[in-house]
């Protein structure tokens, strides 16, 4: 067997369960309702796939650190010109740069997209007079309404 072929086809299966398993983690339910709720999906719950998340990143970035070992000289051939001399801002290089500058810019926020069922709450439910608190936190009973502490 190959090393370089076993490492190359476990960066890619274990980056796709991670990226499955992101997906799953971002659809559980928010804070300790998955908790309270008993939430599970394919008999896990939302620790067990946090749990498998973090290891598949970790074999991610053992495999990958790997894979740059044995593919070093690669590497550094997409690093040369034409005269093979040494250029580390190339034209493929500085795409790479960007679009890596481009994906550390201002994140957005997080839980954004549970927003419209806020607004849905807010309008719907809430002047029904419905004795619970909107969301799970930290939230108290004052003058007939909830409010947050």
């Amino acid at each position: 067997m190959k090393l370089r072929k076993i490492t190359s086809l476990t960066a890619l299966l274990s980056f796709i369960l991670m990226l499955f398993t992101s997906i799953i983690l971002y659809i559980v339910p928010h804070g300790r309702v998955a908790y309270w709720s008993d939430w599970s999906l394919m008999g896990l719950d939302k620790t067990q796939w946090g749990d498998v998340h973090i290891n598949m990143g970790l074999l991610f970035l053992l495999s990958i650190g790997l894979h740059i070992y044995y593919n070093w000289k690669t590497i550094l051939a997409y690093l040369k010109d034409k005269a093979r001399r040494l250029r580390i801002w190339t034209p493929a290089f500085n795409v790479g740069f960007v679009l890596t500058g481009y994906s550390w810019r201002e994140p957005c926020r997080p839980n954004h997209h549970r927003e419209p069922a806020r607004r849905l709450w807010r309008i719907l439910v809430r002047p029904m007079g419905c004795p619970c608190p909107p969301f799970p936190g930290p939230w108290r009973r004052k003058d007939s309404r909830w409010i947050r502490n």
